[in-house]
């Protein structure tokens, strides 16, 4: 199976719009401090193309969104030692920092 691009939303307390990148290179990081993934989380769910596996990469201290969406998996990745539970719902995985 091959794969092409992948969509991207950066987030801090608003979404930005989706990045549509083939490498790391072409990823533009924008916010940063106060984030609220909720924003970021509901503009995926809401793009055109109706993801099927959505995964969100946080350190957890964010307010998330309190349902699932039926036809979307998630799949946090938690990064540092002390990082916040995500909601129960979703799968997660703790990556603690080098």
């Amino acid at each position: 199976m091959r794969f092409g691009s992948i969509e991207i939303f950066t987030c801090d307390v608003e979404a930005q719009i989706a990045q549509r990148v083939r490498r790391s290179s072409d990823l533009k990081l924008f916010g940063g401090g106060g984030t609220d993934l909720r924003a970021g989380i509901d503009k995926a769910l809401e793009s055109r193309h109706n993801p099927d596996l959505l995964i969100v990469i946080s350190d957890g201290f964010t307010e998330w969104p309190e349902n699932s969406s039926p036809k979307t998996k998630f799949l946090v990745v938690l990064l540092g030692e002390n990082a916040p539970d995500a909601p129960s719902w979703m799968e997660s995985v703790s990556v603690a920092r080098a």
